[in-house]
Formats: structure tokens, sequence, C-alpha cells
């Protein structure tokens, strides 16, 4: 399980009067597992940040700064799973290994949440 470094903001829409709720994440340049995949990455908080980085415990601008950083990759594996995972169709899915997977006995269908291909 990890955090993402995010934002999340209420204002309003100046033409329109109506009140927005709009949020992003974080992104940095990839570490070694992430480059492969893509030119930029989350920002993967360290748990012992998340209550600062909520606003749960005071801290300083500049230490949230210093959050904004690569996750270190020898604390993540990556692996191949179902190319279902990425269907933005889907509302719920689970994401396992595909060596798990394809030990799976399942037989759920196509739109049932699993990833399990």
């Amino acid at each position: 399980m990890f955090g993402f470094a995010g934002l999340w903001e209420r204002w309003k829409d100046r033409a329109s009067g109506q009140a927005i709720q709009s949020c992003t994440i974080i992104t940095t340049t990839p570490n070694e597992v992430g480059t492969p995949i893509h030119d930029r990455m989350p920002v993967i908080l360290e748990p012992k940040d998340y209550a600062q980085w909520l606003g749960e415990e005071p801290t300083e601008p500049s230490h949230l700064m210093m959050m904004l950083k690569r996750y270190p990759a020898a604390a993540m594996e990556v692996y191949p799973v179902s190319s279902r995972v990425g269907n933005v169709a889907r509302v719920r899915f689970a994401v396992a290994p595909m060596s798990k997977c394809a030990s799976s006995t399942s037989t759920r269908g196509a739109n049932d949440g699993s990833a399990h291909g």
C-alpha cells in the first residue's frame, strides 16, 4: 500500500458561479523502476509523512517540498497485470501479479471488477 502526493481544492468558477472541486496527483521524474514505463511517476509519500502532508500535524512548507522526491526503486516491485486494469470503462478492479492470476480458478465475467485474466 502507498500514498500519492496530491492536492485538492474547492473553488468558485467566476463565469458560472458554480462551486468546483478539483484534484491533482503530483508527479516527478521516474526512478529506475518507472523509467521503462513512463517519463514521469507519481510522488509516493513515505508513511511517516502522511499526517504532515494531509495537514494533520503542523509542518513548514519547506518540509513539504522535501517530500516531493522520487520514491526509492529498491522499495518497489513491478509486474505485469491484465490489460483490463487500464480500461476506463471498468469501475472496480483488483491488481495482482499475473503469476497469481494464472493459478486462479475464477470464472467471473468481463465486468465483474476482477483483473484476473
